[in-house]
């Protein structure tokens, strides 16, 4: 691309909402960033770090760092990478258009890539678009109905609203080829780093870059507050016993006349997994245990054995009965992120509150050793997961318990996809959501009478249950 052209480009400040997708901030958003950025590039400011809530308000807790190339939460201290990205002045952001689908709560951008094609269908007056032949591969048509404009999900026929603005007034360009660190990509979009770093470079996210849901710049006033939890390395108070048999079990002095339930021997008899040295064909008293809580009888080693082949979390859960000893921890990625939001929308069903709107994200990783397959890789499909909870006393009674088991590392596993069968992939684990808020198409939303219920009973069957406080970061 010729430097005349360049000149004539347009400037929009984009911040990556996972690996690959970059999502533009609203044209006045960046008209500011991109004023303080040629102050600090010209040297006639020192400051780096620009505070966007002080300008916008849907923007309180956003900090912008003009060298690092990071946008920081401040009340939570998630970062993401931004980008200064010069578009031509025949693209979609240098005609001044801007697409936007609504998430229920707020609008939000679509990619500059995905808007340019759907730019070009709208202009070719198209009847439908699939969305899963552009770039990011979206699994969703666009339908064009006159002034009415829809996005429809290919697998739950879910409809959102898509709208089309004009005038939106990007800065024009006016370092050009001469900005330190600028290269151009495959487009001839140029892109700009402070530091001399391609800001189209793309790294493998660490936990505090790992993203949650495509955020709008500007927030809807319904949202009350934002809260945000992270998988912590670290277990809960008194989830880890050294010994889970000396800690949840008691020594019986005689054996019951029954079976045990995990070697099918009777308790008088030797377990298959006793030391092949035992000179006696009973066993002794001090090997039979009795579970704590729930007073069932097993041999000793048949226990260790089957806990040895767990997680070896430092919990033990009955075979007969499920009763779970101690504190169960599952093998759900630790680089994922739970967000919260709370909207004064209704879900059907529950007109007389709010909404709480749960949002899951994972990104690609390794398997660790409490995996199936240690050291090689897990995909993260679908993800941001949206879910959603009615704003009222056992809703949040169930956000906090999906809390307190987000923490345990209990909503998600890996394993296989029911869905498209693909294995070695982030899949739910037997604590159902609600990812349809307005409709029950699929059965996955409202209205529910039962779902509430039930979910509380799914989570005291992972022995979630409401009697410590999960603490909040």
């Amino acid at each position: 691309m010729s430097s005349t052209s360049q000149k004539s480009g347009v400037v929009v400040w984009e911040w990556e909402e996972r690996q690959g997708l970059w999502i533009p901030y609203q044209a006045d958003v960046v008209e500011y960033l991109e004023k303080k950025y040629l102050r600090l590039k010209q040297r006639v400011s020192k400051k780096s770090t620009v505070s966007l809530g002080k300008h916008f308000f849907g923007l309180l807790s956003y900090e912008v760092d003009l060298v690092n190339m990071e946008q920081q939460r401040t009340e939570t201290g998630r970062l993401r990478k931004v980008r200064r990205n010069v578009y031509q002045s025949n693209s979609v952001p240098g005609c001044g258009i801007r697409w936007e689908w609504y998430n229920d709560i707020v609008w939000v951008a679509y990619d500059i890539p995905t808007s340019e094609v759907i730019e070009q269908a709208y202009k070719s007056n198209m009847p439908t678009l699939d969305l899963s032949h552009t770039p990011v591969a979206i699994p969703n048509y666009v339908y064009f109905q006159g002034h009415i404009i829809k996005q429809v999900n290919k697998h739950t026929n879910f409809e959102r609203e898509v709208k089309r603005l004009t005038h939106q007034k990007y800065p024009k360009d006016t370092l050009a080829l001469k900005t330190t660190g600028a290269s151009t990509n495959s487009r001839g979009n140029t892109l700009t780093s402070m530091n001399g770093r391609s800001a189209s470079k793309h790294t493998t996210p660490s936990k505090s870059t790992v993203s949650s849901t495509r955020q709008s710049v500007k927030t809807s006033g319904t949202v009350k507050r934002m809260k945000k939890m992270k998988v912590e390395d670290s277990q809960d108070v008194g989830a880890t016993a050294a010994d889970p048999l000396s800690e949840f079990c008691n020594d019986l002095a005689t054996a019951p006349d029954e079976d045990c339930a995990i070697c099918f021997e009777k308790l008088c008899n030797v377990s298959s997994f006793d030391d092949e040295t035992e000179d006696s064909g009973k066993a002794q008293s001090s090997n039979i245990k009795e579970l704590s809580q729930c007073k069932h009888a097993f041999h000793a080693s048949c226990l260790q054995a089957m806990y040895d082949s767990g997680p070896k979390d430092g919990s033990l859960q009955c075979p007969t009965c499920k009763a779970i000893h101690g504190i169960k921890h599952g093998n759900q990625p630790e680089d994922g992120v739970m967000d919260v939001t709370y909207s004064q929308r209704s879900l059907p069903g529950h007109a007389d509150c709010g909404m709480i709107t749960i949002i899951y994200d994972f990104c690609s990783g390794i398997q660790g050793p409490e995996h199936p397959n240690p050291g090689k890789t897990y995909s993260a499909r679908g993800f941001p997961r949206t879910c959603y909870l009615p704003d009222n006393e056992k809703g949040k009674k169930v956000l906090k318990l999906l809390k307190k088991a987000w923490k345990r590392r209990l909503i998600f596993t890996i394993g296989t996809s029911s869905t498209t069968g693909e294995d070695g992939t982030v899949v739910w684990n037997e604590i159902h959501h609600k990812t349809e808020p307005f409709s029950n198409h699929m059965g996955h939303g409202f209205p529910d009478p039962n779902y509430l219920d039930n979910v509380l009973a799914e989570l005291a069957a992972q022995g979630v249950k409401d009697d410590v406080e999960v603490t909040l970061i």
